[in-house]
């Protein structure tokens, strides 16, 4: 019996409350946070923010106080800031993955080991309100991880510039923050995508870890034998692999400084045409992107349905 059905006192209470996407978002966002091997990746990516902010103040920040920059040697300055975002982001997106590893692979698999997903449907709650909840863990995890620190570095950047020069920096290069919530936007959807594929297939957190950890790795494979295939299939494989998609951006600016600073050199063009032939194609990567989280989604939401207790 209710404790409010004693003694037939009315309830006063109401009945309302926070969607239940969100509680199952809220819940399981601080659980997740709460994991040891989480921290540690944030605190490494922390450790490696500082470390290259301190490379683009001597390299970039310091030279240019003491030479006094003239237009060529600034043009020279964007060049190396990106550079260093590139290798920043290079060490991040390994980072980001084994965050995404760690967290990800428990999200549906711990629900069915436990029995937990039946338990959560016996209560009004709708197989759409469990997939969004989980869903959105994932991504609220990267952003201190994907997103913050790549702006923190763009903003000092533009914090260092001479008095004055500040929006104006920040102003011309809008570019580099488009590029840094770029690859959130695809790290976020294709490891979510791929662990709540994995994790909604099995209960085993361990072979998870191993399905998603051979597809991000098996995906640099791919990409290899991509080049060496003409045609759709190998635009294809080419698109396969996750960790360089979120970094194309970066190295698609990167390269074109490079061959616009060699202009007019023979070899320059050879290696301008090899490189544009061994990049996957843009649009690819976002239908990618998209097919990898609906099919997550789907996965997800198939399994919750299957469980579903009708009252």
């Amino acid at each position: 019996m209710a404790v409010y059905a004693r003694g037939y006192r009315a309830y006063d209470g109401g009945f309302g409350g926070p969607p239940v996407a969100w509680t199952i978002f809220r819940e399981g966002l601080a659980a997740a946070w709460r994991r040891r091997g989480y921290r540690w990746i944030l605190n490494i990516t922390a450790f490696a923010m500082l470390a290259f902010a301190g490379v683009i103040y001597t390299k970039v920040i310091v030279e240019n106080q003491v030479e006094n920059l003239s237009g060529g040697r600034f043009a020279q300055q964007i060049v190396e800031l990106d550079s260093i975002f590139l290798g920043f982001h290079t060490l991040s997106i390994v980072l980001v993955s084994l965050a995404a590893i760690l967290v990800g692979s428990g999200l549906i698999a711990d629900d069915l080991r436990t029995r937990a997903l039946a338990l959560f449907l016996v209560r009004p709650i709708r197989p759409m309100d469990y997939m969004v909840g989980k869903a959105l863990i994932l991504p609220a995890l990267l952003i201190p991880l994907a997103l913050v620190p790549g702006l923190i570095l763009w903003l000092l950047v533009g914090m260092w510039q001479p008095p004055g020069e500040t929006w104006t920096f920040l102003s011309d290069h809008s570019d580099v923050a488009w590029r840094i919530l770029r690859f959130y936007l695809v790290a976020a959807a294709q490891l979510t995508g791929l662990l709540l594929l994995f994790s909604s297939r099995t209960p085993r957190r361990g072979l998870v870890i191993g399905l998603a950890a051979a597809a991000l790795f098996g995906g640099m494979v791919l990409r290899g034998i991509g080049r060496l295939i003409l045609g759709s299939i190998g635009d294809l494989l080419k698109s396969l692999d996750f960790m360089y998609n979120a970094l194309w951006d970066f190295n698609a600016v990167n390269r074109q400084w490079q061959f616009a600073r060699n202009e007019g050199q023979r070899w320059n063009e050879g290696r301008r045409e090899r490189w544009e032939a061994w990049q996957p194609d843009g649009d690819l990567i976002l239908i990618v992107c998209v097919t990898l989280l609906v099919a997550g989604l789907y996965s997800v939401w198939r399994r919750a349905r299957s469980v579903e207790v009708d009252a």
